[in-house]
């Protein structure tokens, strides 16, 4: 049987986005636990608060990458980053912290690719609600197209945030069974 020069390098694709889904939902998950716990999501309820406890008044991300990060993106970060930028070890920390664990966030499996946005992106809005999101190589039935091969997959605690996640909550519990890479 014959197969297209691609058809390796697509099921190879297809593999590491179930992974990135995954991961996604392992930070996702970690998010509710802290939750359950502290009855905020993580850095909701940080040092940039007000003294009584209220929520900030503006949102945080972490970008949740092995890689570094280009110098671009303290200066005019892409637009589903917002707010104030935190590094990845002060989420793993402050969960670590709370839920009596080491924590050790996840990467993205994709090695020998340009950036191209891999790397996962954990946002807490003012409003104390959360997201994370990563990025796809193929459109899924809940992906937004943000360019060629590039589709951002995002779950969070509510369904009404700006960029319309996939409710956690709701599927949390389902499992998925990933092809190996």
């Amino acid at each position: 049987m014959y197969y297209p020069e691609n058809y390796f390098a697509l099921q190879y694709q297809a593999a590491i986005d179930c992974r990135r889904i995954e991961a996604v939902h392992a930070i996702a998950d970690l998010a509710e636990k802290y939750h359950e716990k502290q009855g905020y999501y993580p850095l909701a309820n940080n040092d940039f608060n007000s003294p009584d406890g209220q929520p900030p008044g503006t949102a945080i991300s972490v970008i949740i990458t092995n890689k570094v990060l280009p110098k671009s993106y303290t200066v005019n970060p892409p637009k589903e980053i917002e707010g104030e930028l935190m590094p990845p070890s002060r989420f793993e920390q402050e969960v670590g912290r709370v839920l009596g664990a080491d924590v050790k966030l996840p990467y993205d499996p994709q090695t020998n690719f340009a950036w191209e946005k891999r790397f996962y992106l954990y946002k807490v809005m003012p409003d104390g609600n959360y997201s994370v999101s990563g990025v796809l190589f193929s459109a899924t039935e809940f992906t937004q197209k943000e360019a060629n091969h590039r589709y951002r997959y995002q779950v969070g605690s509510t369904a009404s945030q700006g960029d319309h996640p996939r409710l956690y909550s709701a599927i949390k519990n389902r499992s998925i069974v990933c092809a190996e890479p």
